[in-house]
């Protein structure tokens, strides 16, 4: 198994026969482990900063004595939790079916800025990187951890298979050709 291979597989956390899955059209036990917990890790902490976030504004509005603005809060924020949920069940069926899809094409990192409404200390606007793969005409957003360790592993320019959870674009994978 060459270095690249092995590079690869590393950025992922992945075996040889997690690939090999892949390969096949399948998520590995492994994977699904993984993503599985992945999710539901998200879920749990969405849904206690939501929790933190809707008491400390239902005191704060109740402080204030604002009236309609507490109803108004906590439908927002169910709003939120429902919106969660949502993204959690997608992720978790579409690792239950157990479905591995692959999409070949020429692969290439992006970063995109994106200006955030909040602003800094110093009253200036935030701007928050996005770390993008790209094959073909699809983006798979990835952690910054993820888009250096696939720079260093050379993947930029080259033709390679993206190995991706189908309705989730979790990617599981990435090999050369």
């Amino acid at each position: 198994m060459s270095e690249q291979v092995q590079a690869l597989l590393a950025v992922f956390e992945n075996t040889a026969d997690d690939l090999a899955a892949n390969q096949d059209g399948r998520i590995s036990e492994r994977q699904r482990a993984y993503h599985h917990a992945e999710a539901m890790l998200l879920l749990k902490l969405g849904m206690g900063v939501l929790l933190v976030l809707t008491l400390v504004f239902s005191v704060v509005l109740v402080a204030l004595d604002t009236g309609q603005a507490v109803p108004l809060l906590l439908l927002a924020m169910a709003g939120f939790a429902v919106l969660l949920l949502r993204h959690a069940r997608r992720t978790t069926s579409a690792l239950a079916a157990g479905v591995a899809t692959a999409l070949r094409g020429r692969l290439d990192l992006q970063t995109h800025i994106s200006q955030s409404a909040s602003r800094g200390i110093n009253n200036a606007r935030q701007s928050t990187p996005q770390h993008f793969l790209r094959v073909q005409d699809r983006l798979f957003r990835v952690t910054k951890t993820t888009y250096d360790a696939l720079a260093a592993a050379g993947i930029v320019g080259n033709t390679g298979t993206v190995y991706y959870v189908p309705n989730t674009q979790v990617v599981l994978a990435v090999e050369l050709a």
